[in-house]
């Protein structure tokens, strides 16, 4: 079973790479909670984005050093390493990379950030996907917490 994940993740991988001039973005996803990861992958992928994700902020972070994606979209309230955690790390790292952060609470978020968006879940895919692209258009700033 083991060597059967590790094929399926080398086919993502080898999927980003293949259709890397073709996608819209390259982005990670951090989410602790397996269907919404898997979910938010679906979503992003179906619209043409690459998509690399991850359980946790550690491991977030890693994706993050490995694959510089234009764009992190990640859950605040996680395991081993909170998403807010993982932001700040991110962002004395990656001080351009913009992010997405999602909450199905009313969290503290680092609200001044450019490059910074705040939503809360459940976020229906058509307002993610808008939420992208308006994250990833060159006039983006995003510096107070959005509403959903």
């Amino acid at each position: 079973m083991a060597c059967f994940g590790a094929t399926l993740a080398l086919l993502f991988s080898y999927s980003c790479f293949v259709n890397s001039g073709d996608a819209m973005a390259q982005i990670v996803v951090i989410e602790d909670e397996p269907v919404l990861r898997l979910t938010f992958r679906h979503i992003l992928e179906s619209a043409g984005h690459c998509v690399w994700d991850a359980g946790n902020g550690r491991d977030g972070i890693a994706q993050c050093r490995e694959h510089r994606p234009d764009l992190v979209i990640t859950d605040v309230i996680m395991p081993e390493l909170s998403g807010n955690e993982a932001v700040a790390i991110l962002q004395e790292e990656f001080p351009n990379m913009p992010v997405i952060a999602m909450s199905g609470l009313p969290v503290r978020t680092p609200v001044g950030r450019k490059g910074f968006c705040f939503v809360l879940k459940p976020i229906a895919p058509a307002s993610l996907l808008g939420l992208v692209r308006s994250m990833l258009s060159p006039n983006a700033n995003h510096s107070t917490p959005a509403a959903q």
